[in-house]
């Protein structure tokens, strides 16, 4: 047998791949990840301030429900040291820490949300009554409105509470 023999045209001895066919895979799959990576990002973001906007919805109902079932006013404050990565509620153990104030950073894993609108027609916090209404202040005025805005990688949700019935809504 000489040194030819076994050879067929159209195949190669070793099986393996030419220089041009694993550059050719590179440069689709880099192309798609291209692609897809943004993609990937605006959706992880918009699960992020929406997970956020929901956890603050929730939280607002335990806040007025705390205050129905209590018979006590119950505090949420949206600032805290003039930063807008946090709420909390006043007077309410973590259940973390029990000497602390019951906080929720959104700033934190898995949210990392800050509030760019905290519009409260009063201070910047809502208390809630027993009957369940949203007051402002100290003369325990009904709040007539509250906007709340959180971001995150540019995506925006905005939370409104309604004086009248002190419920909270993802716009």
């Amino acid at each position: 047998m000489g040194a030819g023999a076994g050879y067929k045209p159209g195949r190669r001895a070793d099986g393996g791949f030419t220089l041009v066919e694993l550059v050719l895979v590179l440069l689709i799959t880099g192309t798609l990840a291209g692609i897809a990576a943004p993609r990937y990002y605006a959706s992880l973001n918009h699960y992020r301030v929406q997970s956020a906007a929901r956890r603050l919805v929730a939280d607002l109902e335990f806040a007025r429900t705390l205050a129905r079932t209590s018979g006590q006013l119950v505090k949420v404050e949206f600032k805290d040291e003039n930063k807008h990565d946090r709420y909390l509620f006043k007077d309410i153990p973590d259940q973390h820490d029990p000497d602390e104030d019951y906080t929720v950073r959104v700033i934190d894993s898995p949210w990392h949300c800050k509030f760019v609108l905290i519009d409260i027609d009063g201070p910047d916090a809502v208390r809630f009554t027993p009957e369940g209404l949203a007051i402002k202040g100290d003369k325990n005025q009904p709040v007539g409105w509250a906007t709340l805005k959180l971001e995150t990688g540019g995506i925006q949700r905005t939370i409104t509470i309604d004086g009248q019935t002190g419920r909270a809504t993802i716009q």
